[in-house]
């Protein structure tokens, strides 16, 4: 019987010695002088005596954070083996490598993780943060926190909420 996801190697049905009648499968391109040997389809792997579909696959070892991401488009199809390995791309974008990440928006890469954007400086005393300012602050950058009289579109806005007090705006 043919392994499932393997084809037989170049001349492995030819000439076949007596010694060498058990089949063997082998990584894809690790065909030897043996015979009855099946490799791995391209795009798949030998792990233990099966061969498996190759996905992007985290290393034990990774430094690198998957949460905040996004698999880069068609990266996870016909991965080659030599690059099963994950890795996070800068916020630039992706690159054409297979198993690339890359931060979803409102996020940015900071060393191996993907962090998002946030107000700056101290909040404003005697304010309360306009409703939702908090959240998906940017897109693309650091936001610094403004009194207003009211709140509007812009994020990181702060208005004055305490009776008996007076808070300078655009500061």
């Amino acid at each position: 019987t043919t392994p499932a996801n393997t084809v037989l190697c170049s001349n492995d049905n030819i000439n076949i010695p007596d010694t060498e009648t058990a089949q063997v499968t082998v990584d894809y391109n690790s065909c030897t002088a043996r015979k009855c040997e099946w490799q791995c389809l391209q795009y798949y792997h030998l792990e233990g005596a099966s061969c498996l579909y190759n996905q992007c696959q985290q290393a034990a070892d990774s430094p690198f954070t998957f949460t905040n991401t996004t698999m880069c488009p068609l990266d996870s199809t016909s991965v080659p083996t030599h690059l099963m390995a994950r890795s996070l791309v800068e916020d630039t974008g992706c690159t054409g490598t297979k198993c690339e990440w890359r931060c979803n928006d409102y996020f940015h890469r900071v060393g191996n993780a993907c962090v998002g954007y946030v107000c700056t400086g101290a909040i404003p005393p005697h304010t309360t943060v306009c409703p939702s300012d908090e959240s998906q602050v940017s897109v693309d950058n650091d936001v610094p926190r403004t009194v207003v009289n009211l709140c509007g579109a812009p994020k990181c806005e702060y208005y004055c909420s305490d009776p008996g007090y007076v808070c300078v705006t655009g500061m």
